[in-house]
């Protein structure tokens, strides 16, 4: 689940609202998700907190079309233990995916 909290502060609230109508609009799913096993998950302390970093590749389908998203998620342990997702980023293809 998300950091609420931190996501409102920084406004990215509306905008992942916004990301979710375009996707409910254009009929766009989320077909498969794989976390990326050849690179480590990356753990350090930011302000005082535990956070993650990871890769994961998505597969979006609309209609019969299925292109995929790279991104990595930063994730950030909560006071209760939970991980939860801090922020992403959209990776940019390397020269052998073009």
């Amino acid at each position: 689940s998300y950091d609420f909290k931190q996501l409102k502060g920084y406004g990215l609230v509306e905008e992942l609202k916004e990301e979710i109508a375009a996707y409910k609009k254009s009929k766009r799913t989320i077909s498969n998700i794989i976390f990326d096993k050849t690179t480590d998950v990356v753990y350090s302390t930011v302000e005082g907190k535990k956070t993650a970093s990871l890769n994961c590749t998505y597969y979006l389908q609309t209609g019969d079309n299925v292109t995929t998203s790279k991104e990595t998620y930063i994730l950030r342990k909560n006071d209760d233990g939970q991980w939860k997702i801090y922020g992403w980023k959209l990776d940019e293809p390397s020269e052998l995916e073009k």
